[in-house]
């Protein structure tokens, strides 16, 4: 395979994988008024606390800035507090509020209830196989980047 088919055909892939991530997801956040960005934010500062603008833009490879509006959106929604480092003004540092945290685990209960039993029988060598491609692939286009 040269790099204009496996482009090709990795784009056609990529765009069913979203289209159908969106499908899959979307319905489930809505009910929160949320984003698949939005809570992927949300997830992100529930497993890795201790976040500021800066170091939650670099983990989530959006600017700054960006990151900074979504997290505006987010706490004016009432799913995290933002709050200037004390030790340094110019940082802002972001942590979930009890909503917030609760609302990443009802979504979390959701996706359980309802695709349970889709993952009770995969093959978990299956499961293993995506997510190690998955990395493969983001591991390639790292150095097809540096090229």
């Amino acid at each position: 395979m040269d790099a204009v088919e496996f482009k090709n055909q990795l784009m056609d892939l990529m765009r069913d994988v979203s289209v159908n991530m969106g499908t899959t997801f979307i319905p489930i956040i809505n009910k929160y008024d949320l984003t698949i960005i939005q809570t992927q934010i949300l997830r992100e500062i529930k497993d890795n606390k201790d976040h500021s603008i800066g170091s939650l833009a670099k983990i989530m490879s959006i600017q700054s800035g960006n990151t900074s509006s979504m997290c505006k959106q987010l706490e004016k929604k009432g799913y995290l507090q933002r709050h200037r480092d004390k030790s340094d003004e110019r940082v802002v540092k972001i942590e979930l509020t009890d909503k917030g945290l609760s609302t990443i685990d009802e979504i979390d209960n959701i996706l359980k209830e309802r695709y349970s039993s889709i993952f009770s029988c995969e093959n978990p060598d299956n499961l293993h196989a995506i997510i190690s491609g998955l990395q493969n692939l983001k591991d390639l286009l790292i150095r097809m980047n540096q090229v």
